[in-house]
Formats: structure tokens, C-alpha cells, sequence
């Protein structure tokens, strides 16, 4: 089911990228890189020394830090195969990821209207803030279109952040057959840009992919809950449940009081 779900998602976005504009994805990359990189790197930063001073277990602090830091659950499940984690291990930070993209997909946009927030405010807080891909763009998507579009793109530069990542990470394990998930998806994502923008795409094929695209993230979402599992929830741990959530909750609240103040 959870392969269902990744191979949904990867096809939305891809789907998506017809309905973008090549330009305003160059410059919105551009505007905004700086941003994203520094929440990245800052999340990491913090969420180390945090998870050091909580629990002595160097693949639960690295779990967690990276599907916060950059893409959720693809960041989790790469980088398990690379530092040998164990399989419970990787399930119940999937299940601490999975469960708090639930909490942001009820709780952002409620969020967004009270502090009257622009369309480009709130996709900017979910693209920095929120783990996986599909809880992103659902929950930008629930705010409005002009949202979801900016929350697409910078997600996906956010996501770019895997490849060094893991790349460091490989280097650090001396794991030479270390397999390194490049999100492919991203490629085609960026030439359905840019087809979008060259060609004259036909408005029924436009809507047809946009309808298709939602179907797909729905689609997604349900199967990506459906890992959250009873055995998981069962063997959690206090000290990695406080790790992730704290992270998250700190990097939430600092990136959206600078968001309000900066965008």
C-alpha cells in the first residue's frame, strides 16, 4: 500500500508541473532558495543537539531530523538503508511523521485564516514546515490554488536537500553499496513545466490533469495512512515521540513568525 501511495504521488506532482509556469518556477527557486536552505540547515542543526541531549540512539536522531528537515517519510525510508536502521525503528518514525502531517493538514489552514496570511505566506509556511510532499500540497491546496502552486515548487527545492544528504551520510557509514534514492520524480516534474509553458495545452487536457493530479493526491494520502498501524503505535517511544514533535513544533512556530514579517 505504501508503494500505492509513493507511486500516486509522484505522478500528481509530475501532473502538476503542466499547470506551472516554467518562469515563475525559476523565480520563485530563486527568491526563495536562501529560505529553504536555511530552515533545512537549521533543522538539522537544532534537531541533532536536541536529539543528543535527549536519547543516546544515533539512527532515531537521525531519522528524525531528516524527514522533518526535508522531505518526511522519503527522507526516512532513504536514509534507513543507508545507516542500517532497523525496520521498527523506521516504522515508528514514519508513524510520528505520518501522524503529525495529519495534525498540520486540520490545523495549518485554520491557522493561515486567523492570521490572515496571503496566498503566498501560507504556501511559503507549508513548503518549509510540513513534512511529506502530499501533506504539503493537500494542505496548500485547502487554502487555495496560488498556494498550492507556490507550496509545489518550493517543496520540491526543499526536497533537492536529499542528494547531499544522503551522499554525507554514505560517506560517513563508509557504505559503499549504500543505494541513494534521487527522487526521480522531480526531473519530470520540471519538463512538464516546461512543456506547460512552451506548448498551448488544450483546457480540457488542463483540467483533466488537475482533476487527475487531486484524485491522486487523495489517493496518496489515504494510503499513507494506512502505515500508520496498531503495533506501530503500540511501540513507541517517549523520548523519540517528544524528539519529532518538539522539532516540528519549533521549526512551525519559527518559520512562520518569519514568514509573516519577511513575505
Amino acid at each position: 500500500m505504501h508503494l500505492v501511495g509513493q507511486r500516486a504521488l509522484q505522478i500528481a506532482v509530475v501532473l502538476i508541473g503542466l499547470n506551472l509556469d516554467l518562469e515563475q518556477l525559476i523565480a520563485s527557486s530563486v527568491e526563495y532558495s536562501a529560505l529553504v536552505s536555511a530552515c533545512v540547515i537549521m533543522t538539522l542543526v537544532v534537531g541533532l543537539a536536541l536529539g543528543s541531549l535527549i536519547y543516546d540512539n544515533r539512527k532515531y536522531n537521525l531519522l528524525v531530523c531528516s524527514g522533518t528537515a526535508i522531505c518526511g517519510g522519503t527522507a526516512v525510508a532513504s536514509l534507513s538503508t543507508t545507516i542500517g536502521a532497523r525496520p521498527e525503528q523506521t516504522g515508528i518514525v514514519l508513524t510520528i511523521v505520518f501522524c503529525l502531517n495529519a495534525i498540520a493538514l486540520l490545523i495549518f489552514p485554520s491557522i493561515g485564516e486567523w492570521l490572515e496570511m496571503s496566498q503566498e505566506q501560507f504556501g511559503v509556511w507549508c513548503a518549509v514546515a510540513i513534512h511529506d510532499t502530499s501533506s504539503v500540497i493537500a494542505t496548500a491546496a485547502r487554502f487555495g490554488d496560488d498556494s498550492a502552486q507556490i507550496a509545489t515548487i518550493l517543496k520540491l527545492l526543499r526536497t533537492l536537500w536529499l542528494i547531499p544528504l544522503l551522499i554525507l551520510v554514505s560517506l560517513v557509514e563508509n557504505r559503499q553499496h549504500s543505494r541513494l534514492g534521487v527522487p526521480w520524480f522531480v526531473g519530470l516534474f520540471l519538463l512538464a513545466a516546461g512543456l506547460g509553458t512552451l506548448l498551448s495545452i488544450p483546457d480540457l487536457l488542463m483540467y483533466s490533469s488537475s482533476w487527475l493530479s487531486q484524485t491522486l493526491l487523495v489517493i496518496a494520502l489515504y494510503s499513507f495512512g494506512t502505515e500508520i498501524t496498531r503495533a506501530n503505535v503500540l511501540n513507541f517511544r517517549g523520548a523519540v515521540v517528544f524528539h519529532g514533535t518538539a522539532l516540528w513544533m519549533a521549526i512551525a512556530t519559527g518559520s512562520l513568525l518569519f514568514i509573516k514579517e519577511t513575505v
